[in-house]
């Protein structure tokens, strides 16, 4: 009966939470929001700045839109302040541009109202302003529909774990443990604003770019449009981004920038504890063991540092992975070919490489060394049919998933002469590690990659930290007193792992003949160059070294005894939190603050290394400008949104040309009004050229259209993600998914 009512009451809780969203809906939809427009005349100039009267304003979200003329590119500014609040209204502004004439960015109003007042920074040369209008639009309700979303969602989940019962007390332990450590690995989250990193800047403009796309009609995004004063920039083509478009919708729903990158990373620790978790879990075939190192790998201080103070959103998402893809490995060496469970090991590693593909195409790079090692040394075991079975379905479904992302990439790779193809002449070896870093114990936040200008004087955190360092001496120790004869695939696997670990943080150090291996060949020469950072290698390290943490608790009780192994746990288990604690303080402490709501605030120009531009642009040598005309060629009208741009021409000579302001990237076409396809070549700084035929006079529409391949690969990969999902969902594999790593 209790049960009954407890069900009963689950339902009618359900009820009243859809009700509440269709009434938020329903608000969104139909609410009238209000349009606040000002004159030229409303302004007025106070020293250095333009300002608005004051204005007050409920809470809510709005569009701020100003005309405007100026003088040059990046000397004015335009935000909206609060003098009465400032902490009540978030607004991260924009530059002003000469060619542009107009503006529009986000402003948010908290809870309860504030008075808003539109200052303009006036830098060199005149500025005046046309108008400006501030429009309410309804995304404080979707934002508020999405919050209310996920907190049913949690509500609803643990109120349903509680009702199934029964559970035993080393189930609770876990589900409690794996809450607790997604919140301890999610401590630095737990402030206002974001922590400033080497790579933060070029990953928000990444959001914001995929958020821009969506918007401007683009799926998948392939060219991000408002990138380098909008000529876009083929970001999305090069560098995986499947994930990302998680916070680019959060923006599209309103929230904030910061908002939308603090959730990612928070879902980015939830995925990364309990796929580890699961993985491990598998491995060793132990709950505990597992959870021991999820929290290890969850925790380590590489991931952390690549997480918060490095920003580097690419390595951070490929590392959820990465346990996945050992998992398999593992089991599929280890595992018994006849086994019925052992033929579907190739879900796993699909799944697991098609994920770091879509993310950080580097860390792929350094997975399949690692596995091309591990297959010589076993390739005794590699070479039974069933096991080359297995690699071979993976291998097809890691492209069938990936197809979508690696099509275009190769395409653009291949025949577009970009930034990336030049740079085979960059050497890593000054960018290694020292020895030190691999022992020291307690890491600081730090501020300083540069070990040749500045040693070890206030490093970053690059290295593996205590509790991994632990873990390899205590394996070592008992390896060498001989308490590791037994013979089975754990123990191979530790020695093996061992070995591996040891030389993935050797690859990682200053010391390591980079440079002679990079002037091998051709070959070795872009492979090298394009590792970068020598301290990736510590990812492959701190993936083996938390296998080989949970080794060591295995190893203890076979020769020390349950008691034994519990006390093992514990000292990693305090090792792991205190040294997570300690960094992460660090973190909070020194790592500086990023208030941050508008990727707009960020400008357009900036692009890290440059990678995917087109090669021989000088990134000073773009700006936002007009169309520009050959000899002959009149402008009669021009409008660009994203990456369209249509002009009304006139070619009073012969023939001539006419240039965008988009960069040439293959995909671009340009029609006349008629239907005629005009050609198109590398103009100034590669800018789209356009050639006009004598007497020309009519509309020239110049879009950016995905090959029918591209969309052939997306295609491939949709049935291949729906076909899985079916057999799963209608039973056509006899065993739930979980039982795929069993072996």
């Amino acid at each position: 009966m209790k049960s009954l009512g407890s069900k009963r009451i689950f339902h009618i809780c359900i009820f009243m939470e859809l009700l509440l969203l269709l009434l938020c809906t329903a608000i969104a939809l139909f609410r009238e929001n209000k349009v606040y427009t000002f004159s030229s005349a409303d302004f007025v100039r106070d020293g250095g700045y333009l300002k608005s009267v004051p204005i007050e304003l409920p809470r809510g979200v709005y569009r701020v839109a100003l005309e405007y003329t100026c003088e040059g590119t990046m000397r004015h500014f335009c935000t909206v302040e609060s003098p009465d609040d400032p902490e009540g209204l978030l607004c991260s502004g924009e530059h002003l541009s000469d060619t542009q004439g107009i503006t529009d960015f986000d402003l948010w109003i908290k809870a309860g109202g504030a008075t808003a007042l539109v200052r303009i920074l006036c830098g060199e040369g005149p500025l005046s302003v046309q108008g400006l209008s501030i429009r309410q639009t309804s995304r404080d309700m979707s934002r508020m529909i999405c919050l209310l979303l996920a907190v049913f969602l949690l509500a609803d989940g643990l109120y349903l774990y509680r009702l199934r019962g029964q559970k035993s007390g080393e189930s609770r332990l876990i589900f409690r443990g794996l809450c607790a450590m997604i919140a301890c690995s999610s401590m630095p989250l737990l402030v206002r604003s974001i922590y400033p990193g080497s790579d933060i800047t070029y990953h928000l403009l990444r959001i914001g770019n995929i958020k821009d796309g969506l918007l401007d009609g683009q799926f998948p995004v392939r060219i991000d449009p408002s990138w380098l004063y909008g000529h876009g920039y083929a970001s999305s083509v090069c560098y995986g981004d499947i994930f990302l478009y998680l916070p680019a919708v959060l923006r599209i729903l309103g929230f904030t920038l910061q908002e939308s990158y603090a959730c990612f990373l928070f879902l980015l620790n939830a995925a990364t504890c309990l796929i580890s978790y699961y993985s491990f879990r598998r491995v060793f075939g132990d709950e505990k063991i597992g959870l021991l190192c999820s929290a290890a790998y969850t925790l380590s201080v590489y991931r952390l540092f690549k997480m918060y103070s490095w920003g580097a959103l690419g390595e951070a998402q490929s590392i959820v992975f990465l346990p996945l893809i050992f998992c398999a490995v593992y089991l599929i060496f280890t595992g018994d070919p006849k086994d019925r469970a052992y033929g579907r090991l190739w879900i796993p590693l699909g799944f697991g490489f098609a994920g770091i593909i879509q993310c950080h195409i580097l860390t792929v790079e350094l997975c399949v060394l690692f596995l091309a090692a591990a297959c010589l040394v076993l390739w005794k075991r590699l070479f039974r049919p069933g096991t080359l079975l297995v690699f071979v379905k993976g291998v097809l479904w890691t492209t069938a998933l990936s197809a979508w992302f690696v099509i275009p990439f190769l395409d653009y790779y291949l025949n577009v002469d970009m930034v990336i193809h030049h740079v085979s002449a960059r050497t890593i070896q000054e960018a290694g590690l020292y020895p030190a870093n691999l022992l020291f114990a307690f890491f600081l936040r730090g501020s300083s990659r540069d070990f040749v200008a500045s040693g070890m004087r206030d490093m970053e955190a690059l290295g593996i930290g205590l509790p991994l360092t632990a873990a390899a001496m205590s394996l070592l120790f008992l390896w060498f007193f001989g308490y590791m004869k037994q013979k089975s695939g754990l123990i191979s696997a530790a020695k093996l792992a061992v070995i591996f670990a040891v030389f993935s943080m050797l690859m990682s150090l200053s010391c390591f003949p980079w440079t002679r291996i990079q002037f091998l060949n051709g070959i070795t020469e872009k492979l090298v160059s394009s590792i970068q950072y020598p301290n990736r290698f510590l990812m492959i390290g701190t993936l083996l070294l938390t296998f080989i943490l949970g080794v060591c608790t295995v190893v203890v009780k076979d020769v020390f005894g349950q008691k034994a192994r519990v006390g093992t746990m514990a000292v990693f288990c305090v090792l792991i939190l205190v040294t997570a604690f300690f960094y992460q303080s660090s973190i909070v402490r020194d790592g500086g603050t990023l208030f941050l709501y508008d990727e707009k605030g960020l400008g357009t120009g900036y692009l890290s290394g440059a990678e995917y531009l087109r090669y021989g642009v000088g990134q000073s040598e773009l700006s936002f400008h007009a169309p520009l005309p050959g000899e002959g060629i009149e402008i009669l009208d021009y409008e660009k949104t994203g990456l369209e741009a249509n002009l009304h021409l006139k070619n009073k000579g012969g023939d001539s040309y006419v240039e965008v302001p988009l960069q040439h990237y293959k995909g671009y076409t340009a029609l006349s009004d008629a239907g005629e396809a005009l050609k198109l070549e590398d103009g100034t700084h590669c800018d789209i050229r356009v050639l006009i035929p004598a007497g020309f006079e009519g509309e020239v529409t110049v879009r950016f259209h995905p090959f029918w391949y591209w969309r052939a690969g997306e295609l491939i990969s949709l049935l291949s993600l729906l076909g899985i999902t079916g057999f799963f969902l209608y039973g056509k594999l006899n065993r739930p998914i979980g039982n795929c790593f069993r072996s």
